[in-house]
């Protein structure tokens, strides 16, 4: 099998190896940097496409408008988006945004907790991969399920979409709350009260929940805030980063739907210089309970 890998980063890397270790053909496509690894690589994006049965786009959530107008994708093609956020001025879904900018009729998203450096290294992983096409599912499990890699299939992709996002944002909370020693109760209030949160905006969107559950939601969050190194919670706080890029998504969509995220909108604030962690953590503690609040 023929698999194009738009995006040259540590993330698109690690998705070429997997392709490999499942014993498939892969062309790595890099927006404006070659890898280090010897990889097969080709700066020409229709080239990939060209080359591909499969698609997976590991670009930025920022880069992916670009990379598809650039790709040349054709209804032929199958697309699986394997970046981690929301697209806060197209719609909020990356799946969505492919079949309006391509015309690519058959898309899905990858999420889980199959972090880069560790694919890299040779550890195991696991993956979920959403799509409304079994036929995406099943090419994208041929492409990476390998003896280093189990892919699951889901047929919810927004719901992965978001669990994936909302998954970001609260370890950046983490980040937070572990940099102010607040000491794993208030881990635990993070992590409860935010999945609470994220639920409600899912509810309020008309996502299922069940993902947030699931590989991209609690998996890939137990295994980015255990991890001190996870670039997630080193870039976190950083304006531009990201999960605040996530985080700003998601509170855009809850403005508009009329609900309230309190934490996204703390890490948002915090990010962005307009209040101290300190100030955001007393401000959470203080808020009235509210009806319909779990």
């Amino acid at each position: 099998m023929r698999v194009g890998v738009v995006g040259a980063g540590l993330w698109g890397q690690a998705l070429a190896r997997l392709v490999q270790a499942a014993d498939n053909e892969v062309l790595l496509a890099t927006l404006d940097r070659k890898p280090r690894r010897r990889l097969p690589c080709t700066q020409d994006l229709p080239e990939a496409a060209a080359f591909a049965e499969l698609v997976l786009l590991a670009t930025s959530p920022a880069e992916l408008p670009q990379a598809l107008e650039r790709l040349a994708l054709g209804p032929q093609h199958q697309v699986v988006v394997c970046t981690r956020g929301l697209q806060q001025h197209h719609g909020h879904w990356s799946t969505t945004l492919v079949a309006e900018r391509t015309p690519a009729l058959r898309a899905g998203v990858l999420a889980g907790p199959a972090h880069s450096t560790e694919v890299l290294a040779n550890k195991p992983c696991a993956v979920v991969v959403a799509s409304r096409y079994d036929s995406v599912c099943q090419l994208t499990q041929v492409a990476l399920h390998g003896p280093r890699c189990r892919v699951y299939p889901s047929d919810d992709p927004h719901g992965v979409e978001l669990a994936a996002a909302m998954t970001r944002v609260l370890a950046v909370a983490v980040a937070v709350s572990d940099r102010m020693n607040m000491g794993p109760g208030v881990r635990g209030l993070v992590v409860s009260r935010g999945l609470a949160e994220a639920v409600r905006l899912a509810s309020a969107m008309g996502v299922g929940t069940q993902a947030f559950f699931g590989l991209a939601g609690i998996g890939d969050l137990v295994a980015t805030i255990t991890d001190p190194e996870h670039p997630a919670l080193l870039a976190g706080l950083l304006a531009d980063a990201e999960p605040i890029q996530a985080a700003q998504a998601a509170l855009a969509a809850g403005r508009r739907l009329g609900v309230e995220l309190p934490l996204t909108e703390a890490v948002v604030l915090v990010a962005t210089g307009r209040m101290e962690p300190a100030q955001a953590i007393q401000s959470l503690m203080q808020r009235e309970i509210k009806d319909g609040e779990r």
